[in-house]
């Protein structure tokens, strides 16, 4: 693509009107996700995410939260979990997840995007290195967890075990994502200083002063963070259902606004389209605050 076209199209994307554009893009993108889950799940399922909406009762909220949750995850990506389907699927979902990062990136701070630009453009084997040890194994072992800490919301173990499960997993993906992040860089770096041809520390050193160096290892810290967050995709999956669902069900017991959204939106019949409108909602608001925060203060 010619600069001149891709400085026109960034320009337009930071402009007021298109970071309200990418906004609601991403929000359209989450309720499509919730959608495409909603397609694959039971009836019975869907049923059970109707009740949890418009009749639980506060103290049994927890226990059909994650119940719900855990019969989504295992529709899309299998009951086996250590199998060629799980991993497969949660690879694609990885991936998905990157680019996803990365075009939030672009549309918030174009600076670091074209840094990771060059950083994939030095060598092909960095980013399989990246793709493989930053982003689809720690993201797989991150589905992994996050499935088996979701157990811990089941009965007969209290509400205060379910809470400290969601602190661990939290503590555990952020541990994975940080290992996976070090180590790709650890391992580009290497392969980037194998890759200059020099034999001892003094050459490497001498060699890192240069431009080029420089502008290297400045791109590989610039692409770090890609290989961070897409870890988080089953948490932010778990908590945007789960609040999104949660404020559906405090609009329905406080009585607001909840029969206006239930005729437009048919909250019994797709409930879980429901709290994807919701959850994009949400992503929306959040994005264009981190977009007002960085304009203000970068």
């Amino acid at each position: 693509m010619p600069a001149d076209v891709l400085d026109t199209i960034t320009k337009l994307i930071n402009s007021p009107p298109g970071q309200v554009a990418a906004g609601a893009a991403l929000a359209g993108i989450v309720w499509k996700f919730f959608e495409r889950v909603e397609a694959v799940l039971t009836d019975q399922t869907k049923f059970e995410i109707a009740v949890w909406l418009v009749g639980m009762k506060a103290g049994q909220k927890m226990e059909p939260v994650a119940r719900t949750f855990i019969n989504m995850f295992d529709r899309v990506f299998g009951a086996k979990h250590l199998s060629l389907r799980c991993f497969t699927r949660s690879s694609i979902a990885s991936l998905v997840a990157l680019l996803l990062t990365y075009g939030i990136f672009w549309a918030i701070n174009r600076v670091a995007a074209e840094g990771v630009l060059q950083y994939f453009r030095i060598d092909w084997q960095i980013i399989v290195i990246g793709l493989v040890i930053g982003n689809i194994i720690p993201d797989y072992v991150s589905l992994l967890v996050t499935r088996y800490l979701l157990g811990f919301f089941r009965p007969p173990r209290s509400a205060w075990i379910g809470l400290a499960s969601i602190v661990v997993l939290v503590g555990i993906v952020w541990v994975i994502a940080l290992l996976g992040m070090m180590t790709v860089e650890a391992l580009s770096v290497a392969y980037l200083r194998r890759n200059a041809h020099v034999n001892d520390i003094e050459e490497i050193v001498a060699l890192a002063e240069t431009n080029y160096w420089r502008i290297v290892f400045q791109s590989l810290k610039a692409a770090r963070w890609l290989w961070f967050y897409p870890a988080f995709f089953s948490c932010i999956w778990f908590a945007l259902y789960t609040g999104s669902g949660f404020l559906l069900n405090a609009t329905h017991r406080f009585d607001l606004g909840f029969a206006w959204f239930n005729r437009h939106f048919d909250i019994e019949k797709k409930p879980l389209q429901s709290i994807g409108l919701v959850a994009g909602a949400i992503v929306a608001v959040v994005y264009w605050s981190v977009v007002a925060v960085h304009h203000f203060v970068g």
